[in-house]
């Protein structure tokens, strides 16, 4: 058994997992073109929690050394295969895609998963009404609750739900054809939203189809609630005045209403009250409810929930193309989410298969692009029929002689275009300007790497929203480390650095192997801290695990990669080689002499070198005698080494040697010699007594730590204690009996059934005596009395019940 803490300790707790162990249902792909959809069915949540599908089920387990077990999710809509996971941030929720179309279940996940019962308890909610097969699932986090899932599907069509709304109707349904930038364009491929961190980029869906990158911003359904930060909201507020001074400065307005009437400068404008709106919440009277994410991880954060002041027919508008490259692009995905800039990546295909890696960043602000039934004509449309002005040249006029004025003025041709003609050139100036300031996603670096291979899908996945890694699948996989230039570029745009940028990557090739790969996630041991690890899963009948350990990608060097442009491998020298022997490194010295070639004249027989004379027999002199120069010059350094090695080997030896003849020479007691025996002997067994000492300390604080993490809860604070004391005392008055009284409820019950039974002898039609009467009257008074005290109790109960309510929406919140 590994030893407690080592790396083989973590990886035997992941290879010993049942999951992976037990039957798995490898179908066989059918389709032999590319496919741009590369599901994974598996995931992983709190670096704990490994989720897997595997036909129509979902598996999941916990990494831990007490259980290898593994259990089923809840699943009443299990009627179809299921080719892919995906978890949202908070990992509350999980997408379970079919294969087949408009096939999507969400689990609710609960908060840990239970190891007593092999089915976990969640509830399964299947979206409706997609449309078509659906080619990426993304979640949007600036959601409250975190429950948004936008879908792409094969029809070009992307659609969002908001499962506290509705399951089968959408929020958001846009037809990408419907846009002019679609009408000639090839199927959407994939979807991607930018940096989390960033309340403009969790804002913007960017769109790949063909080789370019469309934007939507913002992405966002006019009754969604947004979770953000009071900092997320100033950054936003701070880019927009930025952007409104810079389309000032490029078009001065000489009025207001000038101003109103260009588009761009009212979207600017609108975009500036979206977030203002947002901001005078935070500071208002009114407290603001909040959200708490994170729970489980080491850093928690709380969200504020704000409202927006979208109109009522509010609809996403696509912008772009933000960037248009030369190869088609087959998936995009947000890397490194930060709260100052949105990191993208997107991967294509070569015309040799190799896998393009582009590294996008949006340096310059999107501005929002709005639709409203006061705006006539979208910012792409502007009048097309204008009235053509006079032509020039001689006309008659009708008295006297008229002349023809070659030097026109500008003053006179500016005066002599109508008002259609200035409004269309200065609304085409502001198109030009959206579309070459405000609507750009700059480029930091492309990488072009050989991983082409017989597998038909290709997969590419951040490992870590905030680590900047990412994995590419092609067969093969290579792991990308952009931690340290995105560092750099972060810290660059928070000093206010303008000097250029490049992305440098480094590139590691994990695994080799040829099969298909059906998922892979990473995990990282947060309990013993041994590193991060990728686990892969492959087709095939056995050896179809894989758990790789991620080494730091400063270690290691850019192996197999081609720059772009060149498309010449990269050559390096032979890495280092540990030699545990001194005549291992003479060997290795002495095989380089076999690294160069046979001189040039070697294979010249006598009878040719007769043959030739004049200026060709000196220039093949000349080439033989510089080619032998060279190849003795490099023997002699060899050589030169060799011997000063040998000759160091030599003074080692002396020195070793020399060093055996002083302890021959050194006689000692043997009484002593007895006594130094039996202290290194004592000492031997206190060291082994306090190394099982720690081992049995570490066991125990390992097990301490796993069992801490399988049954996660948080501790109740006193208030909490306080409302469930209050919450008890309140059930017992109102359902308990008690020696001293009766519960509200059958004091209630009663009473209902006094007044019901007053009721019925009151409508009877009978005559009365007088002493009836008045004991009618009586009861009347006893009856105003009840109704008297049922209506003070009815308060109470309505109060009791709003205090029960307000308990549990803090204990929910908490």
């Amino acid at each position: 058994m590994p030893d407690i803490g080592t790396k083989d300790q973590f990886v035997e707790q992941i290879t010993s997992q049942s999951i992976f162990r037990t039957f798995v249902e490898l179908e066989a792909s059918d389709d032999s073109s590319f496919s741009t959809e590369g599901f994974d069915r598996l995931v992983c949540r709190n670096n704990t929690e490994v989720f897997f599908a595997n036909r129509n089920s979902v598996r999941c387990c916990t990494i831990s050394p007490f259980s290898t077990n593994y259990r089923l999710l809840q699943n009443d809509f299990d009627r179809f295969y299921i080719q892919g996971l995906e978890i949202n941030p908070s990992g509350t929720l999980l997408a379970a895609i079919g294969s087949g179309d408009s096939e999507l279940v969400l689990f609710s996940l609960p908060e840990t998963l239970d190891d007593s019962r092999s089915l976990v308890a969640s509830k399964s909610f299947p979206i409706k009404n997609i449309g078509g097969k659906i080619r990426k699932v993304v979640f949007q986090s600036v959601v409250a609750n975190d429950c948004v899932v936008v879908i792409l599907n094969d029809k070009n069509e992307i659609k969002a739900y908001d499962i506290s709304i509705s399951l089968e109707i959408p929020q958001i349904s846009l037809k990408l054809t419907d846009f002019d930038q679609f009408k000639n364009t090839d199927q959407a491929s994939s979807i991607a939203f930018g940096s989390s961190c960033n309340l403009s980029g969790s804002l913007t869906l960017y769109v790949t189809a063909g080789s370019k990158i469309h934007a939507i911003y913002p992405f966002v359904h006019k009754n969604a609630k947004i979770a953000t930060t009071k900092e997320r909201i100033d950054e936003a507020i701070e880019e927009t005045t930025i952007l409104l001074k810079t389309i000032e400065e490029k078009f001065p307005a000489k009025s207001i209403v000038e101003s109103l009437e260009s588009t761009l400068k009212s979207s600017a404008i609108k975009q500036f009250e979206y977030y203002s709106f947002l901001k005078r919440q935070v500071g208002g009277s009114v407290p603001v409810r909040t959200e708490v994410r994170g729970i489980h991880t080491k850093n928690p954060y709380e969200l504020l929930v704000l409202d927006q002041n979208l109109p009522s027919i509010f609809t996403p508008q696509l912008q772009g193309p933000v960037f248009a490259g030369a190869a088609p692009i087959y998936e995009i995905i947000p890397l490194a989410a930060n709260d100052h800039v949105s990191i993208l990546t997107s991967a294509s295909l070569t015309p040799s298969n190799n896998v393009l890696l582009t590294y996008h960043a949006q340096l310059k602000s999107l501005l929002m692009k709005w639709k409203n039934p006061r705006d006539e004509e979208s910012v792409a449309k502007f009048p097309l029929q204008i009235k053509e002005a006079p032509p020039k040249g001689y006309t008659k006029p009708k008295r006297g002689f008229g002349f023809v004025d070659l030097d026109e003025s500008e003053d006179t041709k500016k005066k002599s275009k109508t008002a259609e003609q200035l409004q269309y050139e200065q609304n085409m100036k502001e198109v030009r300007f959206w579309g070459s300031e405000l609507s750009k996603l700059s480029v930091l670096g492309i990488d072009e790497l050989p991983i082409s291979s017989n597998e038909k899908r290709l997969r590419m996945r951040a490992l870590d929203s905030n680590s900047g890694k990412i994995a590419v699948t092609n067969g093969a996989i290579t792991v990308g480390d952009a931690s340290a230039w995105i560092n750099t570029l972060i810290e660059s745009i928070v000093l206010g650095n303008q000097s250029p940028f490049e992305a440098d990557t480094k590139y590691i090739t994990s695994s080799s192997r040829k099969e298909s790969i059906l998922g892979l996630t990473s995990v990282v041991d947060t309990v013993t801290e041994t590193g991060e690890y990728l686990i892969v899963f492959r087709r095939g009948p056995k050896d179809n695990l894989e758990v790789i350990e991620l080494h730091p990608a400063e270690e290691k060097q850019k192996e197999n990669l081609i720059e772009s442009g060149t498309h010449e491998e990269i050559k390096h020298d032979d890495p280092p080689v540990l030699l545990h022997e001194p005549i291992d490194e003479l060997l290795k010295d002495a095989k380089k002499l076999k690294r160069f070639p046979t001189p040039l004249g070697a294979g010249l027989s006598s009878d040719h070198l007769k043959k030739i004379s004049g200026v060709e027999s000196l220039v093949d002199v000349n080439k033989l005698s510089t080619t032998t120069i060279e190849r003795v010059s490099e023997y002699t350094r060899y050589t030169i080494n060799i011997n000063a090695r040998v000759a160091s080997q030599i003074e080692i030896l002396k020195s070793q040697v020399e060093t055996m003849r002083k302890i021959s020479e050194t006689k000692m007691d043997e009484a002593k010699l007895n006594e130094n025996e039996s202290k290194l002997r004592r000492i031997s067994q206190k060291q082994e007594k306090l190394d099982q000492r720690v081992d049995t300390l570490k066991t125990k604080l390992f097990n301490s730590v796993q069992k801490l993490k399988a049954n996660k809860s948080l501790p109740m604070s006193t208030a909490e204690k306080a409302w469930f004391r209050e919450i008890n005392s309140i059930n017992n008055q109102v359902n308990k009996d008690s020696k001293e009284r009766k519960s509200l409820v059958n004091v209630v019950t009663s009473l209902q059934a006094q007044v019901k039974e007053i009721i019925e002898r009151h409508s009877e039609d009978k005559e009365v005596d007088a002493s009836t009467k008045l004991r009618n009257m009586e009861l009347r008074q006893q009856l105003a009395k009840v109704k008297y005290w049922l209506e003070q109790e009815d308060t109470r109960i309505s109060s009791t019940k709003s205090e029960l309510e307000d308990t549990f929406k803090r204990l929910t919140l908490a």
